[in-house]
């Protein structure tokens, strides 16, 4: 049994051949095309657990079988906890997205405008209170939580443009206090 062919935002109708393959398919491309994320829950869902046909085929659901699957309790607590579990992961993701965008301060989460390389994930009052070299031992607010910046081979962050810590010369009385390596002699 088919469900019924629903009416798109326009006006317009889904040919009548419709499946829900095809309306897999269809959300998918979509989603893919305006960078939405998504996850499908439909018959290959089922199928992907069905035990294969005697020739060792994957089998695939009829309109009847599929439309008995939603009738379920089982698929309705699916869809249940899947949205919920979604819910809760987006959320961590989505938070995460923000700080490494940086939009908003990764201290207080005051809205940022200007792009992370001139705030370095911070807003004005946040960034005047930390300090270069706090910042520089901090995790980078735009690669993720606790990530370290990277500085390899650079004399920025790689994320976020932040300068990197600048080698220190020891002032001359510390010097005086270090012993020079001395290196075995391969001869002896």
């Amino acid at each position: 049994m088919q469900p019924p062919i629903p009416r798109l935002p326009d006006g317009r109708r889904l040919p009548t051949s419709f499946t829900p393959t095809d309306a897999a398919e269809l959300i998918t491309a979509l989603a893919n095309a305006y960078g939405l994320t998504c996850t499908i829950y439909g018959p290959t869902t089922i199928e992907d657990h069905l035990a294969p046909t005697r020739a060792g085929h994957r089998r695939e659901l009829t309109g009847d079988e599929w439309a008995r699957i939603r009738r379920t309790t089982a698929w309705q607590a699916l869809l249940r906890t899947a949205n919920s579990a979604a819910g809760r992961a987006a959320a961590q993701h989505a938070a995460a997205a923000i700080r490494q965008a940086g939009l908003e301060c990764a201290n207080c989460r005051t809205p940022l405008t200007a792009p992370p390389d001139e705030t370095y994930g911070y807003c004005a009052r946040c960034l005047g209170t930390i300090g270069l070299v706090k910042l520089q031992q901090r995790p980078c607010a735009l690669t993720g939580t606790n990530a370290p910046h990277d500085f390899t081979d650079s004399p920025t962050c790689h994320a976020c443009g932040m300068p990197a810590p600048q080698p220190r010369a020891l002032p001359a009385t510390e010097r005086s206090n270090v012993t020079p390596l001395r290196r075995p002699n391969p001869a002896a």
